[in-house]
């Protein structure tokens, strides 16, 4: 078993009764992962879940309320961190990209010792919606449907 983050921090801390789907998860881990083991990674289907369950949990906001993210500052520090080297590693990756496509020039295909490169031309169609919704009101109304979520965003206030 892959340990689970989430599932460990519930462990850690005293789970309100709207965690109740998550019991028996957490008791898994519980039995499956030794006390000493911190877990490092999260595995990718527990992760999905878990989102999955928490935006479920919590899809509505109250704009009235701020909570107190002093306890877990060090996981928002810890973030921020992978988020800066995230952000050097994808300029590195498109830098690496950029001097493939000059090497690749209008070929198609490229091959190295263990690679198979390709950057092929596509073409797709997409709807215009603000000109649908300009010229055809009643049309862009009969297949438009309202989706709702709650926007997650972290701002580094250094």
């Amino acid at each position: 078993m892959i340990p689970c983050l989430l599932c460990y921090f519930l462990l850690k801390i005293s789970s309100p009764p709207e965690f109740e789907f998550l019991i028996f998860h957490t008791r898994t881990y519980e039995r499956e992962c030794t006390q000493k083991e911190s877990p490092t990674k999260v595995g990718d289907s527990c992760l999905v879940e878990h989102t999955q369950q928490i935006n479920q949990l919590y899809s509505a906001d109250d704009r009235n309320k701020t909570a107190d993210l002093n306890p877990i500052r060090d996981l928002l520090d810890k973030r921020q961190e992978l988020s800066d080297q995230i952000e050097q590693m994808e300029q590195e990756k498109t830098a690496i990209e950029q001097q493939v496509k000059l090497q690749m020039q209008d070929a198609a295909y490229g091959t190295a010792p263990g690679y198979k490169v390709s950057w092929v031309s596509s073409e797709s169609k997409r709807v215009d919606s603000q000109r649908l919704q300009k010229e055809q009101p009643d049309i862009f109304n009969q297949y438009s449907k309202n989706v709702s979520s709650r926007r997650f965003t972290i701002v580094h206030a250094a």
